[in-house]
């Protein structure tokens, strides 16, 4: 009789980093930044 894997015994595989597209940068960008523009015509005349 011969005995299957054992499950809890290895590891799990760690998956590869997702690599994000320009959009999604551009988008984590501009939500970052996109305050600050905002304020900063006040800042420019005070």
């Amino acid at each position: 009789m011969t005995a299957g894997p054992v499950t809890g015994s290895t590891p799990p595989e760690r998956r590869a980093p997702r690599r994000l597209g320009f959009s999604q940068t551009l988008g984590r960008w501009d939500v970052k930044v996109s305050p600050y523009l905002y304020i900063s015509p006040f800042f420019v005349l005070f």
